[in-house]
């Protein structure tokens, strides 16, 4: 074989694996959607395929034609490009549909023993297989395709980073001031991760915004999101402090009040919510105390993300916390706060989130065991004054780690799936355990605990496993949470004890937390926060007999 082909051999080489790049890329990252759905007799998903597909053509082939003409573009640019999709591809076929900002955070956040479930000798040898592959097509592009074309490798480049850089740019200004029709387009076809039932196949009108469609139009966005969103995670954006917020005192009494932040907890996996499995045996002796909430909805599907929601002002409509946490405004009020860590990742080593939370409390160790954690509890509660606790454990996080003791599901089958699904269950008896030691360390004292998972969890619904995956799926938004009074609190205040009582059976969710458990410990805030709901007054909303996503 010559050195170097013809040209003209050789823009047919370029044009051939850019084009089948584009169809790999395509058929991956927008799931099922394919060329023959694409070219049916709908207008909208032939229109929205030719208006992505030749977006990701060019770009390809302004990609390998760079690394035709520089070293530095052949041996480092594109591989490095095609080894992060692979990845992300890896993680799409073997989860299913994910959020980029959730799957980003939660791997940031996550731990080994999560990460290395997906990590085996296959995956290591394809990343080998891979690896060869690439720097081996970077070397046939350098080596045979050189004399193509004669422009200089500077104009190419130029040309090449201007394309991919003004058709990005393009994006967010489409997003946000052209949002249609170009947008009726794209939301129509209906195809994977991205459109995929933002309007027709779910009812999340309210957080759909036209910034998911338009990411299609980004043929390197699985390339560049990571490297985004790390940004973010790492360097968030400003926050007003909390404790600017006016605000009025409605009661001074050493109150106690608790924010267990559960972990991965569906809420019909609850046994209170026609779950089949009694996955709540300890705390049903106190369901007489206790407000079950069955329709609550969290902010997103991932740990990192939820749990800024639950402590700022962030909303499901609105995305941007403008306020710092809570506990600014509780420690201004003159309570004590603390924040314990129980099994997995201290959270707060997550940057965005001590950024929300504005080192406004007392920390302490990770506490590996309910015997640890109720002491903690037992002490920092049995203090003088007003306590604000906000705990944050980890029990139900895959793997679903559990005490042998609590080992009394079995699969219901062979599969994978149900043998996950038995250990999550079991991990459930663990934290019913754990939740009924706190409340009991709390009886006969003036406290009020809120419990709230961070999210749920999939088990193959819609192609979907574990978490971090698309805002739209339901068992990944739909967590268990309920309120638990002590007979003290509840003589007290028996206004909140009603509201909390009328409100259970209306579509909550975690956007209304900033309020409600200000107002738990008599901080009532005088400026409105669109969006923030509290469910300790009066709420306009109506009783709900399902779950959904649209409040």
């Amino acid at each position: 074989m010559n050195r170097k082909l013809t040209r003209r051999t050789s823009v047919i080489i370029l044009i051939i694996i850019s084009i089948l790049f584009t169809l790999l890329k395509l058929r991956i990252d927008c799931g099922r959607w394919s060329l023959a759905k694409a070219t049916s007799c709908s207008f909208y998903p032939m229109a929205s395929f030719v208006i992505v597909a030749a977006n990701m053509l060019i770009t390809c082939f302004l990609l390998f034609l760079c690394g035709v003409k520089s070293r530095f573009w052949a041996y480092v640019i594109i591989p490095l490009s095609i080894i992060v999709w692979c990845v992300n591809a890896y993680a799409f076929l073997l989860i299913g549909p994910f959020q980029y900002s959730e799957f980003v955070f939660a791997t940031w956040g996550t731990n080994w023993n999560e990460i290395s479930g997906f990590v085996n000798f296959t995956s290591i040898a394809c990343l080998f297989l891979a690896l060869a592959f690439i720097f081996a097509f970077s070397l046939f592009l350098r080596k045979y395709c050189w004399n193509f074309p004669k422009w200089s490798t500077g104009k190419i480049i130029t040309i090449a980073v201007s394309y991919i850089a003004v058709t990005s740019a393009l994006v967010p200004l489409c997003a946000a001031y052209c949002p249609s029709p170009l947008a009726s387009i794209l939301y129509s076809s209906g195809n994977g991760v991205y459109m995929r039932g933002l309007f027709a196949q779910s009812d999340m009108l309210a957080e759909a915004s036209p910034q998911y469609c338009y990411r299609t139009l980004i043929p390197l966005y699985r390339q560049f999101a990571p490297f985004v969103h790390s940004w973010q995670y790492f360097f968030p954006d400003p926050l007003i402090p909390s404790e600017t917020l006016p605000y009025e005192e409605t009661f001074t009494d050493d109150v106690s009040v608790v924010m267990f932040i559960g972990e991965s907890y569906r809420s019909d996996h609850a046994s209170w919510n026609g779950y089949e499995r009694e996955t709540l045996p300890r705390l049903s002796a106190y369901r007489s105390s206790i407000i079950n909430f069955p329709f609550f909805k969290s902010y997103a599907t991932g740990t990192n993300t939820c749990v800024a929601g639950i402590l700022s002002d962030a909303t499901c409509g609105d995305r941007k916390p403008k306020h710092t946490s809570f506990l600014g405004l509780f420690a201004k009020a003159g309570f004590q706060n603390k924040v314990v860590f129980g099994r997995t990742t201290d959270i707060m080593n997550n940057p965005s989130i001590y950024h929300i939370a504005d080192n406004k409390y007392e920390r302490t160790k990770m506490c590996q065991s309910t015997e640890e954690l109720v002491s903690v509890v037992t002490e920092f509660t049995g203090r003088p004054g007003r306590k604000l606790l906000v705990i944050d454990e980890g029990t139900g996080h895959m793997p679903y780690k559990h005490d042998e003791r609590f080992h009394q599901f079995t699969a219901e089958g062979q599969d994978s799936t149900s043998i996950r699904k038995a250990n999550y269950d079991c991990a459930l008896l663990q934290a019913d355990d754990m939740l009924a030691c706190v409340i009991e360390a709390l009886q006969g004292k003036n406290a009020v605990l809120l419990y709230c998972s961070d999210h749920g969890q999939s088990f193959g619904e819609g192609g979907n496993t574990m978490h971090a995956g698309p805002l739209y799926v339901v068992p990944q938004r739909h967590i268990f949470a309920f309120a638990w009074l002590s007979d003290e609190y509840r003589d007290k205040h028996p206004d909140i004890a009603k509201h909390l009582d009328a409100n259970k059976n209306k579509l909550l969710s975690q956007d209304d937390i900033y309020l409600s458990i200000l107002s738990l410990g008599g901080i009532e805030v005088k400026e409105e926060l669109p969006g923030c709901g509290n469910f300790t007054k009066k709420m306009d909303r109506p009783d709900v007999s399902t779950f959904s996503l649209n409040e």
